[in-house]
């Protein structure tokens, strides 16, 4: 059965795609193009929630060329914020105020889709590609203990860019500290603030008939910004912004009964925490990246940034009541499809590893996040999402794409190539081996443009052959397959493996190529096995 499903799917190549799982998508939907009540050139700054009457005006792009993404593009509900200043001369006072809007597809910044691997570094003459996942963070939570823990933060972000410097700067990437350059969790750097876990308590409001509305406090992060300029002096490492801080907010659900969100206007929820300021972070001593360290300030140069006037203004819209804008515009964007939402926000402080002036390691590093509640993925059955497993180190996740190794297939480089005029050519296997996920297998370094035979088994045959080593044999298609190697001597298959298969099922892979330079005219490339989970 399975000999006659694999024959078939060796003539039926089709290109794919998959998404990573997710818990929270970031919401999108609101003031297209716009500030959040809060302008970022001249440094003004507003209520910082978008959907107020205080919105800015259409962002101009500031720095040189197109960015890849236009500034708040997706219609942001989330953001960094970043404070900082110049001084030109003593009492001139110029403040700023860096704003990424956060949301949308994520990306790979290397542009190539096809190697089994994303990757969080920039690539000089290489676009980075969206990769089709949405930005999300994942939460854990724990109702009867009372907690809550952050697994992961994986956004894209635009900007305004910097004036006279490249577009690559208009665009972010963004992770938790600690994330590797392919995107993989890490181990925080700083645990005694990112601890990433809060409380999570109840919250029956000013009534008492809520019941499904939960506070979160004290959710320790540190957040990692890059951008996706391959100039820039840090891009071959993570970590250009280190945003810092404990989050605050809230987790609303739909009510069983009706399936709809619960009014919250007049509810006790309160205001935003503006324009409140980390000042007990000054002084602090944070380890960046390389692992020296520095200290927090309260600003720049004459500037202040806990003093009145230099942070986020205290919410006027919906009577500043957060549940009367959580009733206005963040339940009408929630989808269909999504059973909660969360909010969360911080008075944070922040380490500048840029080379942009006008930032510094002081407070005034601040955040809002709005996210809906997506699809719980629980691939390995254990009852934790998986994004959560492979936070927490439960599971592995060595190529980074978001499934926890036991639950996709394993590719092993069985040898036995055969040299040919470029030397031995290299056959490479990529992708999960699940059903209708893409998958890659790729030959390189053969002779261009003659023809390649790409043979399939299910078993090996490790026959002497051609004066090296035949080693699949030919038991699912009578022939190979031949193709030609065009004027790279490379062949890239995109195909998507077949439904049906069982786990542990083997499948080997080997070409032989038509090269005059071979033992007898051929020449082979080593074998590979896949074997699904």
């Amino acid at each position: 059965m399975f000999r006659s499903v694999l024959a078939v799917w060796l003539l039926a190549f089709v290109v794919t795609s998959s998404s990573p799982a997710q818990l929270y998508e970031l919401m999108t939907g609101v003031d297209t193009g716009r500030y959040p009540g809060a302008i970022g050139v001249t440094g003004t700054d507003g209520d910082r929630l978008a959907g107020t009457a205080d919105v800015g005006a259409l962002i101009t792009f500031q720095g040189t060329g197109t960015p890849l993404l236009a500034p708040n593009h997706v219609g942001a509900l989330s953001f960094l914020f970043r404070r900082g200043s110049l001084e030109p001369i003593p009492g001139f006072v110029l403040p700023l105020l860096a704003i990424d809007f956060l949301g949308g597809p994520l990306l790979d910044l290397d542009g190539e889709t096809a190697n089994g691997a994303r990757s969080l570094i920039p690539v000089a003459g290489k676009t980075p590609v969206l990769i089709g996942a949405e930005s999300h963070l994942a939460i854990e939570v724990d109702e009867s203990g009372g907690d809550i823990e952050l697994c992961r933060v994986d956004a894209t972000g635009t900007n305004e860019g910097v004036s006279g410097l490249p577009a690559g700067w208009g665009t972010t990437v963004h992770a938790l500290a600690g994330t590797t350059t392919s995107a993989a969790p890490g181990a925080p750097i700083n645990p005694l603030t990112d601890t990433r876990a809060g409380t999570f308590t109840s919250f029956s409001g000013t009534g008492g008939l809520l019941t499904t509305v939960w506070r979160i406090e004290n959710l320790g992060y540190e957040i990692w910004q890059d951008s996706i300029e391959p100039g820039a002096l840090g891009a071959g490492s993570l970590g250009d912004y280190q945003y810092l801080g404990a989050m605050r907010g809230w987790l609303v659900k739909r009510e069983s009964g009706s399936g709809l969100f619960p009014t919250l206007a007049g509810e006790g929820l309160g205001s935003t925490l503006w324009p409140s300021a980390a000042g007990g972070a000054v002084g602090m001593s944070v380890t960046v990246p390389d692992t020296t360290s520095v200290t927090i300030a309260a600003g720049i140069d004459s500037e202040d940034f806990t003093l009145a006037g230099n942070g986020g203004v205290a919410l006027i819209d919906f009577g500043g009541d957060l549940g009367a804008w959580f009733d206005g515009v963040v339940v009408p964007n929630v989808p269909a499809s999504s059973d909660s939402f969360l909010y969360l926000e911080a008075a944070g402080f922040g380490v500048s590893n840029s080379e942009i002036i006008g930032f510094a390691d002081t407070v005034g590093y601040d955040l809002v996040l709005v996210a809906a509640e997506a699809e719980l993925v629980d691939c390995n059955e254990n009852g934790i999402h998986d994004v959560c497993d492979i936070a927490q180190g439960t599971s592995a996740d060595v190529d980074g794409n978001g499934i926890p190794d036991e639950c996709q297939g394993s590719w092993t480089d069985l040898g036995s190539a055969l040299g040919g005029t470029h030397g031995d050519p290299l056959l490479e296997g990529t992708g999960t081996l699940i059903g209708n996920d893409p998958l890659t297998i790729a030959l390189t370094n053969a002779l261009e443009s003659t023809t390649a035979y790409l043979i399939l088994g299910l078993t090996q045959l490790n026959a002497p052959f051609k004066g090296g080593t035949l080693v699949p044999a030919l038991d699912v298609a009578a022939f190979p397959l031949a193709l030609p190697t065009g004027p790279l001597g490379e062949i890239p298959i995109n195909a998507t493996w077949p439904a049906g298969i069982p786990g542990g099922f083997t499948t080997y892979y080997q070409y032989w190529i038509l090269d005059p330079a071979g033992p007898v005219g051929f020449s082979a490339s080593n074998a590979i096995s896949g074997t699904t989970p």
